[in-house]
């Protein structure tokens, strides 16, 4: 617990430091890769845009059937 407390301060002290002395830098955008973290301030657009790449953010996870068949019948999930 008192670990947890450390870091957690030390987070909170280290944070706004670390945005600047990236944005310092001058390191790009695009070496980044982040929807979050870009300079244009198009942050919702480029979140959007990056969620729409990959197919598999959309449609049922392969696990969805053990799912349904839980909440159906109130079976549990094997190993649990």
């Amino acid at each position: 617990m008192i670990m947890n407390n450390v870091l957690v301060k030390l987070n909170e002290e280290c944070k706004f430091n670390i945005l600047a002395s990236f944005d310092g830098m001058g390191v790009s955008d695009s070496t980044f890769k982040s929807a979050l973290g870009s300079s244009d301030g198009n942050v919702y657009d480029r979140l959007i845009s990056n969620m729409m790449e990959d197919r598999n953010n959309f449609g049922r996870p392969d696990y969805w059937k053990m799912v349904a068949e839980v909440r159906t019948t109130g079976k549990k999930l094997p190993g649990l």
